[in-house]
């Protein structure tokens, strides 16, 4: 168990660091209430003897008090490191990397979808989008490792509009947007 406590000269940069020590922060957390419990329960049954031992109450109490504001403490410092992370990861490079292979599984659908004429397989690269932006809603859920499943579940998308366009397209049709066809939408950044 690491010291969590931050200055800002030691307070961490990338949204990996910052999310490990908030996890941190969260395992003191639960040290820290365990603790809490136990004196919890001394103090109720030193509350129930006869005499009650007033200095010993007092002790515990005095611990309580510390610990509560231990607990406190680290909860402000977690949120702080939880919301340093996520501002972070929003304005990491990995992100735009995300939004720009986004961008491009977008512009593959919406040109599959111009170009296909047949409704079978328009209805096929349109239920394939629909599984794909529900898979990203998903995978964004998962943040912050879900940069990895995005390019992922992209790569999956547009080599699946690639094979409908191949199967269905003439070769001169396919000649058009081959240029287009042939970017690879995870690797544009």
């Amino acid at each position: 168990m690491r010291d969590i406590s931050m200055s800002f000269s030691r307070f961490p940069t990338d949204p990996e660091a910052l999310f490990s020590a908030a996890h941190d922060a969260y395992d003191n957390i639960g040290i820290h209430e365990k603790k809490r419990n136990a004196i919890t329960d001394k103090i109720n049954k030193l509350s129930q003897d006869v005499p009650v031992p007033i200095d010993r109450l007092w002790n515990l109490k005095m611990q309580l008090s510390d610990l509560n504001d231990n607990i406190r403490q680290l909860s402000r410092e977690a949120e702080i490191l939880v919301n340093a992370a996520i501002r972070g990861l929003i304005s990491s490079s990995d992100v735009e990397n995300a939004s720009s292979a986004l961008k491009c599984a977008n512009g593959k659908a919406a040109l599959a979808l111009n170009s296909l004429a047949q409704f079978d397989n328009f209805l096929a690269v349109s239920t394939a989008y629909v599984d794909f932006v529900s898979a990203l809603a998903k995978a964004a859920a998962s943040a912050p490792a879900s940069l990895l499943a995005i390019s992922e579940i992209i790569d999956s998308f547009q080599k699946l509009v690639s094979l409908e366009l191949q199967e269905t397209l003439t070769e001169e049709e396919l000649k058009r947007i081959r240029n287009e066809l042939a970017v690879d939408c995870v690797k544009i950044v």
